[in-house]
This record gives structure tokens, C-alpha cells and sequence, in this order.
């Protein structure tokens, strides 16, 4: 099951701005919050999309998300966060309330703003016609994208041929 994940993830990562390394530390940080295999290249579409928009790491952004994730809650530390890096979160929810992004931050401390909430705000961010929608199809079509496809490429091509040769590295080592 493992493996199968790793795969899928590297072929997540080919079509994504991410390298492979990010797409992997990204995955680790959801599976701390309880995002399945099953769900994962859904759950890091989403908040690729939205790294991509902001010019964020996704493996900074996953872990504001399984940290708000794993607590239930998404806090004022975590909207802060989230701000800061240019993700208007504050923004999306006002407008789901129709309240004022102060009354949003108001309610982050009474813990009114759930996990769910967060999930919602972040598909509406990066959904069709959202603020990040295909934001990682959009820069994988760059140039850099096109690198970071190559790279990611010749990484899996690197991992194939170190797997391969991996008995004969064994049985040197055992005669050694």
C-alpha cells in the first residue's frame, strides 16, 4: 500500500510545479491528520493549488492544515498564518458569513471555526472560480514547471535504476 502511494505521489509531483521530495513531505503532514491514501492527490490538489497561488511550500501550508486538522479547529495562530502568507482566508469565510474578517477573527478563539470549515474554505479557494483554481496546472505549463517536471522525471528514472541494482549492491556488500 506504501508503494502504491509513493508511486501515485510521484506522478502527482510530475504534473505539479513540486518536486517529488515536497509532494512527499506534504503527504506526510496530511497523513498526521487523517487524510486517507485513497484521498491524498485530492487533499494535495487542493492546498497546491493554493501554495501555488500564494507562492508557498506546500509542505508548510499541509502542516498549518493537519495542525488545524488534527485540533479540530482552525485557531487565530493558524489564520495568522495563513494571512501572512498571502492566502485570503480571512476573506473567503467573511463572505460565507457575510460578516467582516474581524468578526472571523473573533471566532477563531471561541474555536467556532472548524476543521471542516477550513476544507471548505480552501476548496472554495481553489475550486472553479476560486482565487487559486488550477494554480499548479497553470505554472506547471512554465518553464520552471517544465524543469520541475524533468527533474522530478529523471528522479524516478535515478530511483528505478538504484532498485534494480539493488541485489548485486547487497551481494557485494555480503561478500565484502
Amino acid at each position: 500500500k506504501a508503494n502504491t502511494l509513493i508511486a501515485e505521489l510521484n506522478q502527482f509531483a510530475n504534473v505539479t510545479p513540486f518536486d517529488n521530495a515536497q509532494i512527499i513531505g506534504a503527504s506526510k503532514a496530511l497523513l498526521t491528520a487523517g487524510v486517507t491514501a485513497e484521498g491524498m492527490t485530492d487533499q494535495l490538489k487542493t492546498i497546491g493549488d493554493v501554495a501555488a497561488g500564494a507562492g508557498v511550500p506546500i509542505t508548510e501550508l499541509s502542516k498549518i492544515f493537519a495542525k488545524s486538522t488534527n485540533k479540530s479547529k482552525l485557531g487565530t495562530e493558524e489564520l495568522n498564518q495563513l494571512s501572512e502568507r498571502g492566502i485570503p482566508i480571512l476573506q473567503v469565510l467573511a463572505d460565507k458569513w457575510k460578516i467582516s474578517k474581524e468578526e472571523v477573527l473573533k471566532m477563531a478563539p471561541a474555536g467556532k471555526i472548524t476543521a471542516q470549515v477550513m476544507k471548505e474554505a480552501f476548496a472554495t479557494m481553489s475550486g472553479e472560480g476560486g482565487i487559486f483554481f488550477n494554480m499548479m496546472e497553470k505554472q506547471s505549463a512554465t518553464s520552471g514547471g517544465k524543469i520541475s517536471t524533468l527533474i522530478g522525471k529523471l528522479q524516478m528514472i535515478g530511483i528505478a535504476i538504484g532498485t534494480s541494482m539493488l541485489p548485486a549492491i547487497s551481494a557485494f556488500a555480503d561478500f565484502a
